[in-house]
């Protein structure tokens, strides 16, 4: 009788401990379903905000203060549709335009390369709070719906500097609610049934433990242990990733009578969505690649991979670099389903006459810095991202080096640090520091901007993958 009762009152409380635990998992699956959305629309965000800095990256901030509808034909004006026509018609957006800034939160449209209802120039735009973020200088998006004439929407929204430094316009980008709504639900109802499916099975050993405790004590530390092996697991083929992806970058850096070069990348997260690469094409031309993908984390990576053994391929076949990136992307265009794009900067360098063939792809401008000290951000034809549109057009460009110059290539991540305070190292650190240290090799100049760059966002988690290429041309031999 006692040994009945003792069963009895054991499996009384093992019964109870189960309960306890069932409501335990079913509380802990709510909160880790609710911290998922909040994850999810973070990562929705950070993409429409990734499409609107590139977008603003591509404009240039003192055309668009004197552009207007009524310059229709005219380069500038051309060249600022064509920018953003070449953004509406690529994405899964419903709207990109301008916006201009009258004061006291008041806004209007700019210019607008919608074919059908588009609006008319100095029409007022609804008011956000990410809007007006966006004219104090910062990137922002809308975490909740709004509604105007088109509809409901949420928006991202990105200032386009001039050269003094003020705001000039904003690039607007409109996702509707209803392509938002589904993607949250999708990823969302994903996440719910990943949680369902361990309640389940949570729910099967907490029966099995009651009726069977001792072998089911055995059950749930194998389940344990091999959560903590394959937890392991992950983490160590996370680390063969992020060495993959070191190893992919070259580390053999050309230094003879004619070039020097060194460059280093070092990513937001275990892996990141940049690269640099450079190769001889033969003996007397060097090819040139600097990219980042956006995005960031391992489809980023993938992403670069795949794109960095087509850029190869392509160069090594012959042609200019517009005839080389038109192949590329269209491409990279191909099943590209998760919708990603890559800027890209490519360049092929004359070992013999110092001169550079180049087209960039919507990335950051080139600089040098010349052997009298002097540095230039050459800010000429920047073109449309990869794997954005199929058949596009680029514009092949031509850089003159003179003997002692320095070729200096970057990504958006070392202007775009951001410090504890929220501002932005910058484009002028930066070219003061090119100017300080003018004097220094390329590995010295790469890895004195890096150290800047670290000890500028120090307090805070990289913002951006950071990657750096410095080539000096030392004359021909």
């Amino acid at each position: 009788m006692k040994t009945s009762k003792g069963f009895k009152l054991t499996t009384k409380y093992l019964v109870v401990a189960g309960a306890f635990l069932v409501l335990v998992n079913a509380t802990l699956g709510f909160v880790l379903a609710n911290l998922a959305d909040g994850a999810i629309k973070t990562l929705i965000s950070s993409w429409m905000l990734d499409i609107a800095n590139t977008a603003a990256g591509l404009l240039d901030g003192d055309v668009l203060k004197e552009v207007t509808p009524e310059d229709k034909g005219k380069p500038e004006y051309d060249a600022v549709m064509k920018t953003l026509t070449g953004f509406q018609y690529s994405m899964s957006m419903s709207y990109i335009y301008l916006v201009q800034d009258l004061g006291d939160k008041n806004f209007v449209f700019g210019l607008d390369p919608t074919i059908e209802d588009a609006d008319d120039y100095g029409t007022p735009v609804a008011y956000t709070d990410a809007l007006y973020t966006a004219s104090r200088g910062e990137s922002a998006a809308s975490l909740t719906a709004y509604e105007d004439a088109w509809g409901w929407f949420y928006s991202a929204y990105s200032p386009v500097f001039d050269s003094e430094g003020n705001v000039a316009s904003i690039v607007a980008v409109d996702f509707s609610k209803e392509w938002y709504d589904k993607q949250i639900f999708s990823l969302t109802l994903t996440t719910v049934i990943v949680i369902a499916v361990s309640l389940v099975i949570g729910g099967t050993v907490v029966v099995v433990f009651a009726h069977k405790y001792k072998k089911s004590i055995n059950v749930v530390s194998e389940q344990i242990i091999r959560l903590e092996d394959q937890t392991e697991h992950y983490a160590a083929e996370l680390n063969v990733a992020t060495k993959i992806q070191s190893d992919m970058l070259p580390k053999d850096f050309p230094k003879n009578d004619t070039v020097e070069l060194y460059a280093a990348m070092t990513p937001a997260k275990e892996v990141g969505g940049d690269f640099y690469d450079f190769f001889f094409i033969d003996d007397d031309h060097l090819a040139l690649v600097m990219a980042d993908v956006a995005g960031k984390g391992v489809p980023a990576a993938l992403f670069c991979v795949v794109a960095k053994a087509i850029i190869r391929d392509k160069v090594m076949l012959g042609g200019t670099p517009a005839d080389i990136l038109r192949s590329v992307n269209n491409i990279l265009c191909q099943n590209n389903g998760a919708e990603m794009f890559i800027t890209v900067w490519l360049g092929i360098l004359d070992l013999k006459a110092g001169t550079v063939e180049y087209v960039n792809a919507g990335h950051e401008y080139p600089i040098i810095v010349s052997g009298n000290k002097s540095v230039e951000v050459v800010e000429k034809e920047n073109g449309s991202p990869l794997a954005a549109v199929e058949d596009l057009d680029f514009v092949n460009e031509r850089i003159q080096l003179e003997k002692g110059d320095n070729l200096f290539l970057y990504t958006d991540g070392v202007p775009e640090a951001k410090a504890s305070d929220g501002s932005r190292f910058g484009m002028k650190r930066l070219v003061g520091l090119l100017e300080k240290q003018a004097a220094m090799s390329p590995e010295q100049n790469v890895v004195g901007i890096k150290q800047e760059v670290d000890s500028f966002q120090l307090k805070n988690d990289p913002f951006d993958d950071v990657t750096i290429m410095s080539v000096l041309w030392k004359g021909s031999v």
